[in-house]
């Protein structure tokens, strides 16, 4: 593709990774354990995007346990909480402390 990365076409949600979310959720949010499991099989099936958000709870921070563990990397897109303006950045840095993916 020249100087573009090839584009992926499919990432994985994240809300049940830290929330208690879905209408047919059965196990509220999911162990820290089997979301370990469902990046690797993520990663190993080529999936690179995770779409997280301050909102899900401890997602960030067990999406961050992940990466740190096992030194597997995802493009992280995250929505911010309701933050003025000149909060932003720093909102921004938070989110990728958590999630350990290291850039803005």
């Amino acid at each position: 593709m020249g100087a573009f990365e090839e584009i992926k076409k499919l990432a994985l949600g994240t809300a049940q990774f830290g929330l208690d979310y879905g209408v047919s959720n059965r196990l509220w949010i999911i162990p820290e354990a089997d979301v370990f499991e469902i990046l690797k099989l993520a990663a190993a099936s080529g999936i690179d995007t995770l779409d997280t958000a301050q909102a899900y709870g401890t997602s960030e921070a067990v999406i961050g346990e992940f990466v740190k563990t096992s030194g597997l990397q995802f493009r992280i897109v995250t929505k911010l909480k309701d933050v003025a303006g000149e909060d932003t950045e720093a909102s921004l840095r938070s989110s990728s402390a958590k999630t350990g993916s290291g850039r803005l």
